[in-house]
Order: C-alpha cells, then sequence, then structure tokens
C-alpha cells in the first residue's frame, strides 16, 4: 500500500435518527444476506463519473496472518459489510491497497466501523481556530498506547496491521538525511521537514525520551497520526454565556469549528487518487450514543467488482509540498502546484533544469532493475518533485 494512508478532512455529518437507521439497516441487510440483486450496468454514470469506464482490475488478496487477525477482530466487533470489499495488492505496483470484492452502485454504503471499541480517538479539539493539538503531540499520544498497551490490548490485532519500519512504509522527508533534504532545493518543502523534525526533538526532550531509540519511535508515530489519521472537522454552535444581560443574551450564536484525530482501522489501507477520480468517501454516522454511531463508507462513483477503492487525502487542495510532507509519496500530477507560487521565491535557485531532471529522471528509472529499491526511491522522489515544482512555476510565467 503506498501509505498514506490518510489525513483526511471532512465535516460530520450529523444525521437524523431516520437517517441513520436506514443507513445502518442498508449495511446489516448486505451483512446478513450476501445474494444482492441485479445491479444496473457498470457502463451506466454516477456522479462524476470518471472519463475512462471503470474496468475491474484483479488484485491479489493478502492473506498475511496480521490481515487475517484484523478481519477476525472487527467481525468481531460487528463491523458492517465486510464482505464487499477485501484487502490486497495490485499485481503490477504490489502497492496494498482496499478492493471491492461486489459491484457498488454511486450513493451506496459499501461498509461501517463502529466508533467504539474498533477505533483510536487521539485528540478532541473544541475549537481548533484556539488551538489545535501538534502533530508531535498527536504521535506521542499514540506511541504511549503502542508501548503500554501492545502485548496485552483489545486493540493488538489493529496494532500488529500498522506499518513498520520495513514493511508499508513511505518515508516523508522527515526521515532523510540532510543532504537529501537539501536536494529537494525548494525553500518551503526544506523548511516544513524542519520544523517537523525540530518539534519532534523538542517534544522528545519535554517528555525525558533521551535515547536514540525512543526519539525514533516517537518519529515513527508521529508519521503514523500524520500519514494515516483521519482529521474530522465538524461546526459546534455556540451560544452567549451571560445569561442576565439581555443584549448579550440576544446576540446570535456563533460557530466554532471542533477538530476531531482518529485512527480507523481498515479504512485506513484505502490509497489516495485526486478529488475528481476517488470513487468513495468518508462519512460519519454520529448518534448521541457513541456506540451506535460508526464511520461509513460511501460509493461516489461505480465501483466495478475487482476494482480498488480510492479517497482523496486531505481536502483535495494540497499542494505536492503538503502531500510529500504528509504522506510520503507524490501524485503523479498537482494542478493545485501552483499555489505554491503564489509567493514570489526570488531568494533561491535551482541547480539543474527541468530537461536536466527530467534526463537524469529516465536514466535512473532506466537502470532502476539493476539497482535496490532502498537506493532509487529517494533520489527518484526528489527528481520527480522539482520536475514537478518546475513545471508549475513554467506555467505561471
Amino acid at each position: 500500500m503506498r501509505l498514506p494512508c490518510l489525513l483526511f478532512h471532512s465535516v460530520c455529518l450529523l444525521l437524523s435518527s431516520s437517517s441513520l437507521l436506514s443507513s445502518v439497516e442498508a449495511l446489516a441487510s448486505r451483512s446478513s444476506n450476501k445474494k444482492k440483486t441485479k445491479k444496473p450496468a457498470a457502463t451506466k454514470k454516477g456522479f462524476g463519473a470518471s472519463k475512462q469506464p471503470l474496468q475491474p482490475a484483479l488484485f491479489l488478496p493478502d492473506e498475511s496472518p496480521a490481515v487475517q487477525d484484523l478481519l477476525a477482530f472487527l467481525e468481531h466487533h460487528e463491523c458492517e459489510g465486510m464482505e464487499g470489499t477485501a484487502i490486497g495488492y495490485h499485481p503490477q505496483t504490489k502497492i496494498r491497497g482496499l478492493f471491492a470484492t461486489q459491484d457498488f452502485e454511486a450513493g451506496e454504503y459499501l461498509l461501517g466501523i463502529p466508533f467504539v471499541p474498533t477505533c483510536v480517538t487521539l485528540a478532541v479539539d473544541p475549537d481548533i481556530s484556539v488551538a489545535e493539538t501538534s502533530d508531535a503531540e498527536l504521535g506521542f499520544r499514540l506511541w504511549q498506547k503502542l508501548i503500554h498497551q501492545e502485548n496485552n490490548s483489545l486493540l493488538k490485532p489493529y496494532w500488529q496491521s500498522l506499518p513498520t519500519w520495513h514493511e508499508h512504509f513511505d518515508a516523508s522527508p522527515d526521515f532523510w538525511t540532510d543532504s537529501q533534504i537539501q536536494a529537494l532545493e525548494f525553500p518551503p518543502i526544506i523548511e516544513k521537514t524542519r520544523q517537523r523534525i525540530q518539534s519532534v526533538q523538542q517534544l522528545a526532550a519535554a517528555q525525558g525520551l533521551l535515547k536514540d531509540q525512543e526519539v525514533k519511535e516517537l518519529q515513527f508515530a508521529t508519521w503514523l497520526v500524520k500519514s494515516r489519521g483521519f482529521s474530522l472537522l465538524k461546526p459546534i454552535i455556540q451560544h452567549s454565556n451571560n445569561n442576565d444581560d439581555e443584549e448579550s443574551s440576544s446576540e446570535p450564536p456563533t460557530t466554532a469549528i471542533s477538530g476531531k484525530t482518529v485512527l480507523i482501522p481498515y479504512l485506513d489501507m484505502i490509497n489516495h487518487n485526486k478529488n475528481d477520480a476517488a470513487n468513495a468517501e468518508l462519512q460519519v454516522l454520529e448518534t448521541k450514543l457513541e456506540e451506535e454511531s460508526m464511520y461509513a463508507l460511501q460509493a461516489i462513483r461505480p465501483i466495478a467488482k475487482g476494482s480498488e477503492i480510492t479517497l482523496c487525502y486531505g481536502t483535495g487542495r494540497e499542494t505536492s509540498v503538503e502531500m510529500l510532507c504528509h504522506y510520503g509519496f507524490l501524485p503523479p500530477s498537482n494542478q493545485q502546484n501552483d499555489k505554491v507560487f503564489e509567493k514570489d521565491w526570488n531568494d533561491f535557485a535551482w541547480s539543474t533544469t527541468m530537461e536536466q531532471d527530467q534526463q537524469e529522471l529516465q536514466a535512473l528509472l532506466a537502470a532502476r532493475d539493476d539497482q535496490s529499491q532502498d537506493t532509487t526511491t529517494g533520489k527518484r522522489t526528489i527528481l520527480e518533485f522539482r520536475i514537478q515544482m518546475k513545471r508549475a512555476l513554467a506555467s505561471k510565467q
């Protein structure tokens, strides 16, 4: 899986009890009755249908013990609709992701994961305009859970499914060497990367984590949260507290934005696609009772059996600077990159032209079969990033 996995900004949907009941019943009905009615032809266009027809793509199921334990854990806690999807690998890219094992129509719910006890809430910020939990603090909270609950926790099947240093890990630039970071050459991403490294080191020192291994573990936990955590936003209506003052009580209520960072098992294995190509989105089906609420995956386009299920990470407005820093990968193209050059960066100069970077990248790709993946990935990402930035700059001139 090309990890993301996810930092997905979504506004929580506060549904009426009847709407929530119908959504949950639809998932439960499919779980109890796997024989489905015949669907419309796959060529029928849904909302925002892809320009190219959806074609079933074969995938290789992930039958590892860790994934099987995770599935058993989720089924035990009554996650809905699990039979319609599967974790697997794309046969060409070998990237792990989530795939459809049946056809889905646009608007159909694929599956639902209960708030409790399956998910891990790391932070609830009442008003993100006033204070928001830092990335390093979120990483520290996860690190504490992994250190103290790893061996005897109810969530052990989930902990075991998370990436490790050696598997399913797309390193963001804060894991690179200083020379690699400097080779990116573009000041915004160099500054952003160094700030993240510094924030982790400062928090580690403040918490008494003095061993190099502990600092590395905190850094990795911060990456896990940043790349896999769902950041959920919800409007909160605030009324005046001064009920004795008529003028104050007559003032209209204000709206604050509450933030919540949560890890959602299974859904955090879904890969990214750009906003106009992703075929699913996260919905929050929330009631007054947390045990009756769930995070649901809903199709926004028809999804054919065998196709990969994808989400748009973040808000859909992230530049390649933010995508690489947050998730450790670059999308093939990114129309948002023009925003990077809204500020006039006159204090630096590229050491190469775009044509030179393209030639070096082509040579690197041609020789990659004879080299270790570990020695080529960083250099390739650096070249791809510089090419994207130079292309965006050229379009602004």
